[in-house]
């Protein structure tokens, strides 16, 4: 098949030489970019003796179309010092894929540690009346990515582990925590890197069920908010793991439970998050 290749060199955002060939399975390529780049060393050689940066060079291939008719490209670039332009061949290499996706449903399974000292005390007896300790859970998030900007649903569920009651035990402990959060992120992703961190937070609703020597008591919903930061590896593009720290808060908490009507933590959730 008989292709045409086209190659554009460009210096900045200045087209310096255009090269049309008809038949592409037979280019020497390292030779035609050579021959572009001589005829952009006119050019570069009167940049060079006004500014001292280095220039950025790119080159677009058409290597010609497929049998649908779309054409392919390939992309080349390199950056040089106004200085060694024309003491040497210039090497090309392809310009770096993003190793993020950029845009796309996905959902995060994740593991969830609650770091939580809430205690309750009898302001008249000193007794205490409640306490929540660590618990472990999971949590399970859906939402979709707009480039830097994330938004998702989440639901977590936590169970806090005990050894028994006692006499030092108060009237009541955590047993399981719930939550359902609507969350925004911003990612900050250097197109490049696999690494990028982001902050965020949400809205939502919790409830929590406390367990005593007489049995078990659910809390109505509360209103609940997060905020936190956190970041992601990618493994490839479209799978990343995903390490975040947080600050929760229950507000408008029944007067048995809360002194000042709020019940806080924090949590730190350790994920896998799949982009489709």
């Amino acid at each position: 098949m008989k292709n045409s290749l086209k190659i554009f060199l460009l210096i900045g955002l200045v087209q310096i030489a255009s090269i049309s060939i008809a038949h592409a399975e037979d280019v020497d390529m390292d030779l035609v970019i050579k021959e572009s780049l001589e005829k952009a060393l006119t050019v570069t050689d009167t940049m060079k003796d006004n500014d001292n940066k280095d220039i950025n060079i790119n080159i677009t291939v058409n290597i010609g179309t497929d049998a649908e008719g779309v054409v392919k490209t390939t992309k080349h670039a390199k950056k040089v010092s106004p200085k060694k332009v024309g003491k040497k061949a210039i090497a090309f290499k392809p310009v770096a894929k993003s190793k993020v996706k950029q845009s796309g449903f996905y959902v995060a399974p994740k593991f969830n540690y609650i770091y939580s000292q809430h205690r309750f005390m009898d302001s008249a007896t000193g007794n205490e009346l409640v306490r929540f300790q660590d618990s472990l859970g999971y949590a399970v998030a859906a939402g979709f990515k707009f480039g830097f900007l994330r938004v998702e649903g989440e639901y977590s569920i936590a169970r806090e582990e005990k050894d028994g009651y006692d006499s030092r035990t108060p009237s009541w402990t955590l047993k399981e925590t719930e939550l359902v959060f609507a969350n925004m992120y911003f990612d900050f992703n250097k197109k490049g890197s696999r690494w990028t961190p982001y902050i965020g937070g949400g809205v939502g609703a919790g409830s929590i069920i406390l367990e005593g020597s007489l049995g078990q008591s659910n809390t109505p919903d509360m209103f609940a908010w997060n905020a936190g930061a956190g970041f992601t590896f990618n493994i490839v593009p479209s799978i990343a793991l995903d390490l975040n720290c947080r600050y929760v808060r229950l507000e408008n908490v029944p007067s048995n439970l809360s002194e000042d009507g709020n019940i806080a933590n924090l949590q730190t959730l350790l994920g896998v998050r799949f982009t489709f």
